[in-house]
């Protein structure tokens, strides 16, 4: 897709990320919920590595790790792994970047691999320098200068951020959560819908205030559930 507005910035170590020229010239450019999410190159095996290229289309959980053979990051990046299968039922794909070098990064994926008893099938990538990872504002100085935070981004196949997750160093994620918020965006675009707290698949999902109850009526018909104004409950079909 077209890019004109976006400028790119390079490190020596290959990795090249795209922001809005405007953020370039003098301000910081900070991942929002909406927001295009910038195109990277960056070094992986024997090539390169095109965001871009690789995400649109599908949906995206691209998350950061703090720091490759550590306790916690293990048993995230196993977590991942394991649910391969429920992200490919989405269609959705897992991307992983830190600033560990990829020889590491090697090392530690055939360590979780054994201790786990799981195949991790997605890309790990390295920053060393922390180019991408410091303009996706994944490096928080309060938590460490250094080191990533627990941060996820889901994006659709749009390219678009729909979901931006931040947790702290000493906290593992739950990958289950990721898995419900894509199935409340897959449930809820494009039809004047809405998830509840708490929307598992199954659920009943809610009416946006958007569209009017007489409307409501007359699309979904003896499926909705009205409660009051504002309170109007879509009940799932029935399935045989």
């Amino acid at each position: 897709m077209g890019m004109s507005l976006f400028g790119q910035n390079a490190s020596p170590n290959g990795a090249t990320i795209e922001v809005p020229t405007g953020f370039a010239t003098h301000l910081r450019w900070i991942p929002r919920l909406g927001d295009i999410f910038p195109n990277f190159s960056i070094p992986y095996g024997d090539g390169e590595f095109h965001f871009h290229d690789w995400a649109e289309g599908s949906w995206v959980y691209f998350f950061s790790h703090p720091q490759a053979e550590t306790p916690v990051c293990s048993t995230e990046i196993a977590d991942v792994a394991a649910h391969g299968d429920e992200l490919a039922r989405r269609g959705a794909k897992a991307l992983n970047i830190s600033t560990d070098s990829a020889e590491v990064q090697q090392a530690w994926i055939a360590e979780i691999e054994r201790i786990f008893g799981v195949t991790v099938d997605f890309p790990l990538l390295s920053d060393p320098e922390g180019r991408v990872v410091s303009v996706c504002d994944m490096v928080h100085p309060h938590e460490d200068a250094l080191l990533c935070v627990r941060k996820g981004f889901i994006i659709d196949p749009s390219l678009r951020i729909r979901m931006i997750f931040e947790y702290p160093l000493n906290v593992g994620r739950d990958f289950e959560e990721v898995l419900r918020v894509i199935d409340a965006l897959r449930a809820t675009d494009h039809n004047d819908l809405v998830a509840p707290g708490g929307w598992m698949p199954g659920d009943p999902l809610m009416v946006s205030p958007a569209l009017g109850t007489a409307a409501a009526r007359d699309r979904f018909g003896a499926r909705l559930r009205v409660l009051n104004p504002y309170m109007r409950l879509l009940q799932p079909p029935r399935t045989r």
